[in-house]
């Protein structure tokens, strides 16, 4: 399970390696990312927000509400 990292946790100020490859395993944290932005009725969240130090986010259209 994820957990919302908070300003002043050490993680954010960490530096991320990028994605070399998508696996079904990164998709599944992606989708508990969406669940978690859409559950604090945010647009974004990026992996270091939920202590993943990897550099990807997820966003969602604010219009169409798509992800």
């Amino acid at each position: 399970m994820l957990q919302m990292k908070l300003c002043g946790d050490l993680v954010l100020r960490t530096k991320c390696v990028p994605v070399e490859n998508i696996t079904p395993d990164l998709l599944s944290i992606m989708d508990e990312m969406v669940e978690m932005m859409r559950a604090q009725n945010g647009v974004g969240l990026a992996a270091p927000q939920v202590g993943i130090l990897s550099r990807f986010l997820v966003m969602m259209d604010p219009d169409s509400e798509t992800v």
